[in-house]
């Protein structure tokens, strides 16, 4: 779990509960805390302060706490803070409400609740695409005689594989013929009057999933029945693309989360 903990006060001094509801309403996947001055002179009430300290020098397993510094703090609170934490996040001197600094803790320049965008290269996130658009419609199955498929035509005609700027249908498209028969099934086409459809090989959902819910394809490389689909994938460099989102969305991840 991420805590971001807040120390010191602003000059407006806000209500410290009222701000955490908000901040809770915002983004309730983070633990909110704030360890507010309560003094003339910006002293921090010692009891949850120095709770504060024994968890940074020992934290507790499981929890990644931030410390959000803010300007209005007593010197000598300020050196016991550095001294156990010597690299706090120091919010902008200039916020002084409430509302300012919330949207300062939210905000991209901030970076604190939203990691860095993930992005891959164009082959890479063909390859993931191609993935979403199964997982979106949980077509994965243990051999062909499964019932979850998807029909090419959908498959490669349809967002995520098929975007507005054309970059991966082409990597896409090339990239299928490498990965039938071994990460993706197929069933119908060719000589069959049924159209082609395609789904995830089951026994590789765990990596697949690992991968997108890591946001990272390390769990893939680390397969040696893909080995040969890595390199491929790996010896392209050129044309980053966000894959956030406009490829893996939360209806991926939780179809990801749901699968046991």
């Amino acid at each position: 779990m991420k805590c971001i903990v807040i120390v010191g006060d602003l000059p407006e001094r806000p209500d410290r509960q009222e701000f955490l509801c908000a901040a809770a309403d915002a983004q309730p996947e983070v633990d909110w805390r704030w360890v507010q001055s309560n003094t003339p002179a910006f002293n921090l009430p010692q009891r949850p302060f120095r709770r504060l300290l024994a968890q940074l020098r020992d934290p507790p397993a499981g929890m990644e706490i931030i410390v959000v510094k803010l300007a209005c703090i007593h010197g000598r609170d300020a050196n016991s803070l550095f001294n156990a934490h010597p690299d706090p996040v120091l919010a902008p001197k200039e916020l002084t409400s409430a509302d300012a600094l919330l949207e300062w803790l939210l905000s991209e320049e901030a970076a604190l609740v939203r990691e860095p965008a993930w992005t891959e290269t164009c082959r890479a996130a063909a390859m993931l695409a191609i993935f979403a658009k199964l997982i979106r419609n949980k077509s994965w199955n243990k051999s062909q005689h499964g019932h979850q498929w998807t029909k090419e035509a959908d498959h490669l005609g349809q967002a995520p594989v098929n975007r507005p700027d054309g970059l991966l249908y082409g990597e896409a498209t090339a990239l299928l013929a490498k990965m039938e028969g071994n990460i993706l099934l197929t069933k119908g086409g060719k000589q069959s009057k049924t159209q082609k459809e395609w789904c995830v090989r089951l026994e590789y959902m765990p990596h697949i999933k690992q991968a997108i819910l890591t946001r990272s394809l390390e769990p893939l490389r680390e397969v040696e029945e893909l080995l040969n689909l890595m390199i491929y994938v790996d010896e392209c460099d050129y044309a980053q693309v966000v894959v956030d989102d406009d490829i893996i969305n939360e209806t991926v991840r939780f179809n990801c989360r749901q699968l046991r």
